[in-house]
C-alpha cells in the first residue's frame, strides 16, 4: 500500500494538472497579442516591467532575472 506522503503527492499533483489544463483551455488570441507586444517592446530596447507582491513577486524576480 501507497504510503500517505505518496497519497498526498499524487493529490497535489492531480490539483496542479487540473489548474495547467484550466490554464491551457483559456488560451487564446490574447496571449499571443501579449506575448508579441512584449516581443516588440525588447526588440526596440523598451523595458518590460513585472510586479507583484508575495509570490507574483518572487516570480516577478525570476522572469527579470532571466
Amino acid at each position: 500500500m501507497a504510503s500517505r506522503h505518496l497519497l498526498e503527492a499524487r493529490r497535489v499533483f492531480d490539483v496542479e494538472l487540473a489548474a495547467v489544463r484550466t490554464v491551457k483551455a483559456s488560451l487564446d488570441d490574447r496571449f499571443s497579442q501579449a506575448v508579441e507586444a512584449i516581443v516588440r517592446t525588447l526588440e526596440r530596447r523598451g523595458k518590460v516591467i513585472v510586479v507583484g507582491i508575495g509570490k507574483s513577486g518572487a516570480i516577478g524576480r525570476k522572469i527579470a532575472a532571466t
